[in-house]
């Protein structure tokens, strides 16, 4: 299952993986900073493979240091998915 912001990569993505010899490929749009949506993707998941047996997650963001200084909210938006989106996956 491969999980991402963007539709048409992870379709490319997953069509790469199929010519490599992958037989069973689904994908999922996905925000990190929607944490509501994880448990649903991630039992989804674990209902079509019956478990897991590994799992990679990349995910983050690298703001301007200055810039998250100077703005609480910034620093705090990027907290939300450098942090908090991974204590929730």
């Amino acid at each position: 299952m491969l999980l991402g912001r963007r539709a048409d990569a992870l379709a490319a993505a997953a069509d790469d993986l199929r010519v490599r010899g992958a037989d069973d490929v689904a994908v999922e749009v996905f925000e990190a900073d929607d944490v509501t949506r994880h448990a649903g993707l991630f039992a989804r998941a674990w209902d079509r493979w019956q478990g897991y047996d590994v799992a990679l997650i990349a995910h983050g963001v690298l703001p301007d240091q200055a810039a998250s200084e100077a703005s609480a909210a910034l620093a705090l938006s990027s907290f939300d998915t450098n942090a908090r989106s991974m204590v929730s996956v």
